[in-house]
């Protein structure tokens, strides 16, 4: 085995160790939210933060974070299935904050 190898091998371990999820798993969550998310939650939230299997998500107002709640666990398997098994444990919602002056 090369030494890049092995040096990827050891990283990949101590980043699991720490639980912090691997950036091509990170970044392909972000790529493919809405695919995955699907209706009704496509277009109206958008994953802002993983950090030990705790996905933050930002939804467009309360009624698509409560709906977002009470599918967390359907939507957890769904990721797992996609992405694999233990990336993402658990969802928390907030509500985007708009801007003043805007509509």
């Amino acid at each position: 085995m090369s030494e890049p190898s092995q040096l990827n091998e050891l990283l990949e371990g101590l980043l699991a160790d720490l639980g912090v999820a691997r950036p091509i798993d990170t970044a392909e969550l972000v790529d493919r939210w809405d695919d995955l998310a699907g209706e009704p939650f496509a277009g109206r939230s958008r994953p802002v933060h993983l950090d030990d299997g705790a996905l933050v998500v930002e939804v467009a107002d309360g009624a698509t974070a409560t709906l977002l709640r009470y599918h967390e666990t359907e939507l957890i398997g769904r990721l797992g299935a996609e992405l694999g098994q233990g990336l993402v444990s658990s969802i928390r919602t907030q509500v985007r904050r708009t801007q003043p002056g805007s509509t």
